[in-house]
């Protein structure tokens, strides 16, 4: 992964807004998914992640699934 794993985990706890573990598409806002954190993942990638890699289409994506998509996008 080119992305610092720690920084996406950040990141992700960050948006995580209640903490249930799962980002879904209300709780990412710009401030959450800056050009400086993430500079090749907006909030359209966001909701291409979400519809690709939400396993149990429960409208959230988990840390996991989100790292899996970064290292998919990162790889383009």
């Amino acid at each position: 992964m080119q992305f610092p794993e720690e920084q996406l985990q950040e990141i992700f706890k960050f948006a995580d807004k209640n903490g249930d573990g799962k980002i879904d598409i209300n709780e990412i806002t710009l401030d959450n998914f800056t050009t400086r954190d993430l500079p090749r993942l907006t909030r359209t990638d966001f909701h291409n992640i979400l519809n690709q890699h939400d396993s149990d289409k429960d409208g959230s994506i988990t840390y996991d699934e989100l790292k899996a998509a970064v290292e998919k996008v990162e790889a383009s």
